[in-house]
């Protein structure tokens, strides 16, 4: 037990965890939408310089992993749009706010984690690549992507915010 004084108390008395909670999905709401849009530049910088490039259209599988993310930030955008008209209404955060973090999660490891096959073993240096792409900036977003399906609650714990919440599937 821990002994707070009264003057010190953020909300009610043993109402921590739901302020907490209340706290982090109004934050988690913003979050995705700012972040899909610093993906999205990551994507089109990178699209930019691989289509000056001329011999990239031969390799299939890189305009597979393109196609494949272009996708999935089309989708995460679309979702995106619901949240911000959720936000305009001040509706306040839900468990739907959850959906947003694992779609997120999987955009985020779905574009890095194509950038990255992309640039093969060019990943693992400093250096440029031979189609000018910047290695060291892609794979800190690959890293990052795998952080971000822990911190701001797992993606286990959002599915199950999901599932008991939004599907009313029981514990």
């Amino acid at each position: 037990n821990v002994e707070v004084p009264a003057a010190n108390l953020v909300g009610d008395l043993h109402d921590g965890w739901r302020l907490a909670m209340h706290t982090l999905a109004q934050e988690r709401s913003i979050y995705t939408v700012r972040r899909r849009l610093e993906i999205q530049m990551t994507f089109d910088d990178v699209v930019k310089k691989l289509s000056e490039v001329a011999e990239v259209g031969e390799h299939t599988d890189v305009v597979e992993e393109l196609g494949l993310a272009y996708v999935a930030l089309a989708v995460l955008e679309a979702q995106n749009r619901k949240t911000v008209a959720r936000i305009a209404a001040e509706t306040g955060a839900g468990p739907i706010d959850s959906v947003d973090k694992l779609l997120l999660t999987d955009v985020e490891k779905r574009v890095f984690g194509a950038l990255i096959r992309i640039l093969g073993p060019f990943r693992l240096q400093s250096l440029p690549d031979p189609w000018g792409l910047e290695s060291s900036r892609l794979m800190k977003g690959f890293l990052y992507a795998q952080a971000a399906s822990i911190y701001g609650g797992t993606s286990q714990i959002q599915r199950n915010i999901v599932a008991q919440r939004l599907l009313g599937m029981p514990k």
